[in-house]
């Protein structure tokens, strides 16, 4: 097989549809499924890989009957090594003990919970269908089957959420679910979704700012790494799969509405699931220059608490990063926005949730 690369596969399908989501889904049905597992399997018999990672995302993969979360797991099985980070998202409500043997069976050393909360009163405003018994147990049975790297997704910025309510959710979290990764994610109104078609209010930039900053100084405190711009882990969980992104590295996207990355090209697959699951694939590619590259490296190094490496990025496209942007390094540092430290460029942490606004700087 050829080198090592990431591979992502987007199951668009959900048993339910989140108030807040505008990701690539449509409802669960068993028949539409099978046509899609039929697609995906044509795909795959071209990949002349191995997978140093395998993100399993969507959609949720976990609404898929046991039977064919067995075939998507076998399929894929086969492309990864020892050493290869093998990831999958569930929900709670969807997992049962089969379907946990399935995840032991086949490799899954990695989990990405959709938890997003565990007050049962905003669980059911966001329209999800777990609670927070369903969360507590999921993870004990994951636990049991060996599987310890779990990560929880935690939303915030929820309409008319307390600071209490989010530190409750913290707590949970860390003191008595001790998981390893969190992932965070602000409420954002997206167009089409329910939330905007009811326009449903998210809390303020201000407010959102407040309670980012309590989630990052609780998360220190407890010993978590605050590696990404949305991102806590414990020495040695941080995501493999996410890591390649940041780090502008090459990836496959299969699946409807996936991306991917390679050979300096990106694409994107229509994310009409109707067409897929008929067997018909069309993709959008873009050729990216030397010149977005450079920039991308830029974008996607400053979401890392590591920074720019300015000496690879000179290396790499045979640049002299600070002589380019002096005036803007000049101005980001009199802000006290950022740090050049060992020979990066660093977003200052308590800056971090302003991110997108340094990076128009550039």
């Amino acid at each position: 097989m050829n080198k090592a690369i990431a591979l992502y596969v987007h199951v668009p399908f959900c048993r339910n549809i989140c108030f807040y989501c505008d990701f690539c889904k449509v409802f669960y049905q068993e028949e539409a499924a099978n046509r899609y597992l039929d697609t995906l399997e044509r795909e795959l018999e071209g990949k002349n890989y191995w997978f140093k990672s395998i993100y399993l995302g969507g959609g949720s993969p976990s609404s898929l009957k046991a039977y064919q979360l067995e075939r998507l797991l076998r399929m894929l099985s086969k492309y990864k090594s020892e050493s290869s980070s093998f990831c999958i998202e569930l929900n709670p409500e969807d997992m049962d003990d089969e379907k946990l043997s399935l995840l032991k069976q086949y490799g899954i050393n990695r989990v990405s919970i959709g938890i997003q909360t565990f007050d049962d009163k905003l669980l059911e405003k966001l329209n999800r269908q777990h609670n927070k018994q369903m969360v507590f147990k999921l993870i004990e049975d994951l636990r049991n089957l060996e599987i310890f790297d779990i990560n929880g997704d935690l939303m915030y910025a929820l309409p008319n959420q307390k600071r209490t309510q989010l530190l409750a959710d913290l707590k949970i979290m860390v003191e008595d679910l001790k998981l390893p990764h969190i992932s965070t994610y602000a409420l954002s109104i997206e167009k089409n979704t329910y939330f905007a078609v009811k326009k449903v209010s998210a809390l303020s930039d201000d407010e959102a700012a407040e309670q980012y900053a309590l989630i990052g100084e609780y998360l220190r405190k407890a010993n978590y790494e605050h590696y990404e711009v949305s991102n806590f882990a414990r020495k040695g969980y941080e995501s493999k799969h996410n890591l390649v992104y940041w780090h502008a590295e090459e990836y496959i996207g299969l699946g409807p509405g996936a991306s991917g990355y390679e050979k300096g090209v990106r694409y994107q697959v229509s994310s009409s699931v109707s067409a897929y699951c008929a067997g018909k694939i069309t993709k959008s590619h873009e050729e990216i220059g030397l010149d977005e590259q450079a920039y991308e490296r830029i974008i996607l190094s400053l979401r890392l608490k590591e920074g720019l490496d300015i000496e690879k990025y000179n290396q790499d496209f045979q640049r002299d990063f600070l002589k380019d942007y002096e005036k803007v390094i000049a101005k980001l540092l009199k802000d006290q926005l950022v740090v050049i430290k060992r020979k990066h460029l660093i977003v200052k942490e308590d800056k971090l949730f302003i991110l997108n606004r340094i990076l128009c700087e550039f």
